[in-house]
């Protein structure tokens, strides 16, 4: 079997992670209650942000991306 031997713990360091998220929110006051809308994108800049990273069969690391740029609208109704 194979393991991995590390000589002192916590000894790697992950890539810097950034990103740009921006939102738009706006509500208005109806009779009976409140209605918002949001709109919005997350990660503006497409960053390829590392989720996690794992070794592949191979023994090399490999990084797991899970989200790219994601826009998003929402609508809420509260009374």
């Amino acid at each position: 079997s194979f393991v991995d031997y590390y000589t002192h713990p916590n000894n790697a360091r992950l890539s810097t992670y950034h990103r740009l998220d921006l939102g738009y929110h706006t509500l208005k006051q109806k009779t009976k209650g409140n209605r918002t809308w949001s709109l919005g994108i997350l990660n503006v800049y497409n960053q390829q942000n590392p989720y996690a990273i794992y070794k592949d069969n191979t023994g090399a690391f490999k990084k797991l991306v899970l989200f790219p740029i994601m826009p998003y609208v929402s609508f809420k109704r509260s009374f």
